[in-house]
């Protein structure tokens, strides 16, 4: 096998295997079990593919925010609040 078609075999690895990665870390964001309209972190109005990678270094905890029940959706990095959505019930 000469030069090129080694390069083109490395290439079209590479692109296999970046692909398998991208996929694995969309289906990470899936499993998390959030709604699309969920996924929407910065609250405009709207989920992007971003928003589902995201969604799998996030997770959700309940907030008691005065007599509002809330879910608290916050980063497993920091543990820091991304988005809290209440109900008034």
């Amino acid at each position: 096998m000469n030069i090129a078609s080694r390069l083109v075999v490395l290439s079209v690895a590479g692109l296999a295997l970046s692909l398998v990665c991208f996929i694995s870390i969309v289906f990470a964001g899936y499993r998390q079990g959030y709604l699309w309209a969920e996924m929407d972190w910065a609250q405009k109005g709207y989920t992007t593919p971003w928003d589902v990678i995201a969604a799998s270094d996030i997770g959700k905890r309940p907030a008691a925010i005065n007599p509002q029940r809330c879910q608290e959706y916050c980063s497993y990095k920091d543990g820091l609040p991304i988005k809290t959505v209440c109900t008034t019930h």
